[in-house]
Parts: C-alpha cells; sequence; structure tokens
C-alpha cells in the first residue's frame, strides 16, 4: 500500500476545563503518573531528582502506579533519605485529572513506547512535559514547542531537562500553555471527529448521519 494513502487519526479525549499550574507557587512539583517498571525508565528519574534535591529544596516528586521497579525505588527513596521529598501512590483510586493539575512538571522517562495515552491526558491538563523521545511521543510533543524532549535512558539528561524549567518559570509556563492548546488542536475528540471527516471526504467515502 502507498504511504500516501494511510491516514492517522488519534484517539481523542474530552476537553475538560482544567489547567495545569504553569510555574506558580513556591514548590516545584514533578510527577510521573506510569507502570512503575523498568522499561519505563522510572529509577532513572529518580536518581536525576537525588542529584537536583539537594540543590533545590523545592523540588517534590510523585509517583503515581505500580510496577516491577516500585520496592526499587522505595528502597532508593530510603537511601538517598528522600522520604519527605518523594510521594509514592502505587495505584491510584483519586482523580487522575486533579493530580495532573498539582504538577509543574509531568516527566515521562520511558524506555520505549507505542503512543502513550498518558502524554496526552498530561497536556490535556496544561502540564508542562519531558518526555524521552521514544515510540509515537514526537508525534505528540514538540521539542522547545509545547515541551521538551530527551534521550532515554540518561539520569543526565533528565536532571540538565528538570533544572532548565527550574531555572525558566516562563519557559514552564508557555510550554504547558502551549501542550493544552496542541491538546486541543490536535488530540481531543471535537478534532479527533474533524479529522475522521476530512479523511473521509478525501478517500471519497461518504457519509450519512441519521
Amino acid at each position: 500500500i502507498s504511504l500516501d494513502k494511510v491516514h492517522v487519526i488519534y484517539n481523542g479525549l474530552e476537553i475538560k476545563e482544567m489547567s495545569g499550574k504553569g510555574g506558580q507557587g513556591e514548590k516545584v512539583r514533578i510527577g510521573c503518573v506510569a507502570r512503575m517498571d523498568r522499561a519505563k525508565g522510572v529509577l532513572y528519574l529518580l536518581d536525576a531528582f537525588a542529584q537536583l534535591a539537594r540543590k533545590y529544596q523545592q523540588l517534590q516528586l510523585v509517583l503515581v502506579g505500580d510496577g516491577d521497579a516500585f520496592q526499587e525505588l522505595r528502597s532508593r527513596i530510603e537511601q538517598y533519605d528522600l522520604s519527605d521529598r518523594v510521594e509514592m501512590h502505587g495505584h491510584y483510586h483519586g482523580s487522575i485529572d486533579e493530580l495532573l493539575c498539582t504538577l509543574d512538571i509531568y516527566l515521562f522517562p520511558s524506555l520505549w513506547e507505542g503512543f502513550p495515552y498518558s502524554i496526552i491526558e498530561a497536556m490535556s491538563a496544561g502540564c508542562t512535559i519531558i518526555s524521552t523521545k521514544v515510540g509515537g511521543i514526537p508525534e505528540a510533543i514538540r521539542d522547545g514547542e509545547n515541551g521538551l524532549l530527551i534521550d532515554p535512558a540518561s539520569t543526565a539528561a533528565i536532571a540538565d531537562a528538570i533544572e532548565k524549567l527550574i531555572r525558566d518559570p516562563n519557559l514552564r509556563a508557555r510550554l504547558g500553555a502551549s501542550a493544552r492548546k496542541r491538546f486541543t488542536q490536535k488530540f481531543s475528540l471535537a478534532s479527533m471527529e474533524v479529522n475522521a471527516l476530512q479523511v473521509l471526504a478525501k478517500t471519497g467515502i461518504a457519509t450519512r448521519r441519521n
């Protein structure tokens, strides 16, 4: 099949009236909502946070999810003496939307991916996003435009990106607002419907609504 005949229609999410903190407040809360698996790169995230926590007292880390690295994360948190700076929620029973809106930075350090819904949820909440440039993530996040993209499996890359956003609250706010805007234009339910209708029109398939 010719590639010019292939059209991608992304699954959309409902647009909700919410937005991330955008660099407001004294604390800087970094969060990751994912399986706490080694393949998700969460151990690199914790190691990077431990390096920065000694320098920036305002930093907090929120980890939501369970997985094969959960106990190792707990052990390292105790080893680094960060129990008062890191929240581990395991399986989360509250509202993820509300949680995302408490974050200044959403960090997704996965080593490999398809097209993760968690990134779209973070964009919907207006989070400032740092993510690895793997799988389909660059289709959603454009480096320097609506987030920061970094190499996978790199503690240094995670720490550098976090520090860049700590030092520049205006950049944090701009990237978060751009993420929300791109979600609305590209990954909302409304944009999914428009895209689907455009594809149908291009391919000559007629539709009829009852």
